[in-house]
């Protein structure tokens, strides 16, 4: 559950909306500073990328996520994850 990990609260979490790619971006919750977040104040701890139509990428000072969304049928989607 992402409201677990990430501060989704007004004026911490933040969504720049452009034609083909939303752009999210936040803090991590105390809970999980020691795993998530990055040493840098003015660096957000959490940056994720949804780029039309079914490509995602999560770039964290720990982690680079790439995952693809793969639709299987009308009501069936897989997400294919690489994570470095």
């Amino acid at each position: 559950d992402l409201a677990r990990i990430v501060d989704v609260e007004p004026g911490t979490y933040a969504l720049e909306a452009h034609p083909y790619v939303a752009v999210h971006t936040s803090r991590v919750r105390p809970a999980f500073r020691d795993l998530y977040a990055s040493r840098s104040p003015t660096v957000p701890d959490f940056t994720f990328y949804y780029v039309w139509p079914n490509l995602m990428v999560n770039v964290a000072e720990s982690e680079f996520m790439v995952a693809w969304l793969v639709p299987e049928g009308p009501e069936l989607t897989t997400m294919v994850v690489e994570a470095y």
